[in-house]
Formats: C-alpha cells, sequence, structure tokens
C-alpha cells in the first residue's frame, strides 16, 4: 500500500486571505545594502566614500573592511571595486540593458547587528526605537498614479513613511522611508536616511535590499491651520519623473504627545544683533495689565516649583 503524503496547503479565498497565505509562504533571502547611483544621481569619488554613506544610513560607524566585497553591477555584468579607479571604470562601462531600465548599483553586504534578525519589510522598523507620537495619513497625486502616504513620527526622533500604490490588487507595492525629523516653527523637517521597496511575489523566495538615499535628501512639512490636524508638504515621489510630489496628511488618532513636536510661536522675537529699538516710556504700574497665564513669565526671585505669592 502506497502512503499518502501530506495534503498541499491550499490558499484562502479572497485576496486578503491570498496576500496573508504568500506572507506566510515566502522566504527571504540575505539582505544587501544597494547604492544606486542611478537614482541618487551621485557618484563616489573614492572607494572610502561608500561607508561613509551607509554609516548615514544606519548612523553607524562603518568600514570599508566591514562591508568586503563591494561589487558594483549594472544587473548583467559586475566590478570588484578594490581602488578608487575601480569605480570609473565600472559607472563609465556601456550598459548591458535598455538605457530606460538600465541602472548602475553598488552592493554591499550589512555587517552583522547592523539589521534586526527578525526584520520583516513593512513590519519591523529599522531605525526608531521610541515610542510612537503620532501618525499621519494622505491619498495624493503623484505623477499620474494616486498613491497613499502613511506617516508615524516617534519620540526618539525617528519616522516611518510608508508610500503605497493603491489598485494593485492582492500584491501590492509598498515603498517606505526611515529617517530623522525636527521640529521646525512651522511644522517638521525630515532628513530621509534609507529607503526600500517591497511587493508580494509568486516566487518562494523574495530578493530585498535597503537602499542609501542622497545626502541632501530633505523636505520639510508645514502644519494647517493653529490645532496641528494636518501637514502639508513635499515628500519624495516613487513614481513618475518627478523627484517630489505634494501630499495632505491628517493625523490619526489621538493628540497627546504632539505639543512637543512644535515650537511655541507666542513667545517673543530674541534682540537683534544688528538693529537697535529706541527705548519706549514705561507706562504706569496701576494701567498695565496682567498677562495671560501662558504667557507668564516666572520672577526672578521665584524658585523652580515654588508656589506663587
Amino acid at each position: 500500500r502506497s502512503r499518502a503524503g501530506p495534503r498541499p496547503r491550499r490558499a484562502p479565498a479572497g485576496a486578503a486571505g491570498l496576500v496573508g497565505w504568500r506572507a506566510g509562504m515566502l522566504k527571504q533571502k540575505k539582505i544587501d545594502f544597494e547604492v544606486n547611483l542611478t537614482r541618487m544621481k551621485w557618484v563616489p569619488k573614492r572607494v572610502s566614500d561608500i561607508p561613509e554613506v551607509i554609516s548615514r544610513a544606519f548612523e553607524r560607524d562603518i568600514t570599508a573592511k566591514m562591508i568586503q566585497p563591494i561589487i558594483g553591477t549594472d544587473h548583467v555584468k559586475e566590478w570588484v571595486l578594490r581602488e578608487d579607479a575601480d569605480i570609473n571604470e565600472f559607472y563609465t562601462a556601456p550598459n548591458m540593458m535598455q538605457e530606460w531600465i538600465a541602472e548602475k548599483v553598488i552592493k554591499v553586504r550589512i555587517p552583522p547587528g547592523i539589521v534586526p534578525k527578525d526584520f520583516q519589510p513593512k513590519k519591523t522598523k529599522l531605525l526608531a526605537t521610541g515610542a510612537k507620537v503620532a501618525k499621519f495619513f494622505g491619498e495624493d497625486t503623484c505623477s499620474t498614479r494616486t498613491v497613499g502616504c502613511s506617516l508615524k513620527i516617534f519620540d526618539c526622533n525617528h519616522f516611518y513613511m510608508k508610500q503605497t500604490l493603491p489598485g494593485s490588487g492582492a500584491s501590492p507595492h509598498w515603498t517606505i522611508f526611515e529617517g530623522r525629523w525636527d521640529p521646525t516653527p512651522k511644522g517638521m523637517r525630515l532628513e530621509y536616511l534609507v529607503r526600500y521597496s517591497w511587493q508580494l511575489s509568486r516566487k518562494p523566495v523574495v530578493e530585498f535590499g535597503l537602499e542609501a538615499t542622497r545626502s541632501d535628501l530633505v523636505t520639510t512639512l508645514a502644519w494647517e491651520g493653529e490645532k496641528e490636524k494636518q501637514l502639508n508638504g513635499n515628500v519624495p515621489a516613487i513614481v513618475g519623473t518627478d523627484d517630489f510630489y505634494w501630499v495632505e496628511l491628517v493625523r490619526e488618532g489621538a493628540t497627546a504627545g504632539l505639543a512637543a513636536m512644535r515650537w511655541n510661536e507666542d513667545c517673543e522675537e530674541p534682540p537683534s544683533w544688528t538693529v537697535k529699538e529706541e527705548p519706549m516710556p514705561r507706562k504706569s504700574s496701576d494701567t498695565t495689565p496682567e498677562p495671560a497665564l501662558h504667557q507668564r513669565r516666572p520672577a526672578a526671585a521665584e524658585a523652580p516649583g515654588a508656589a506663587p505669592a
């Protein structure tokens, strides 16, 4: 008698079930770090420039020895970059692919301990280690496509931005940016450190790589109104030929913790170093109005935490 083998696992019906089923069946190859020279519009002059780019992306000190071998590729041929002259030879070599898809990429291995062992695209954060302060979301037009943009802000001054191409069916496409954010008088400044794209595939193994960004890839988002409910500004484009596109992101969930994200615009401007204002006559103390509570400044004699007289 022949013994029947294990029954094959069946995919659940529906697009949502298919996504979850594929995610459970997929295996992920070893993650590489890529410097896409074509996308970045940048070419390193020295081999030592490459570990500097990776150090910036992961906010760690990484040496050239830690990422060897350094490989340049056009997705057809490979060059080992050992000396500075190898970079020019690799970059100026004729492309083996059609011009509209041709690109030059530098690939290196990621040193141990940089990426979490349980890292999964779209589920695990690379840089953020703090608590989430706020989440924003919006759908806007990038080139001719509608792109959904989700922005999460963390109290460790890192952010996590996920851009999604809706309408991709059971196999959606995500591009994720991670970096640092800092408050500005009108909103926040975003410095993009690393990006990666991911899409569910029918293949049993997913090829996936982290990408560097330009050192000057910085955008600013501004608050819409005084209630800090919406951020407007430019973010990196993931489709089309433009580098950026305009988004209007609305805050989701509670408002707790957002007070520290915005500077107090009611504070007086600092005195000018060059323009000397004429002294104004002092008003009588009897006619001076009492300042509002949020504008009141403690007297010099008041100790911190002491109750007012």
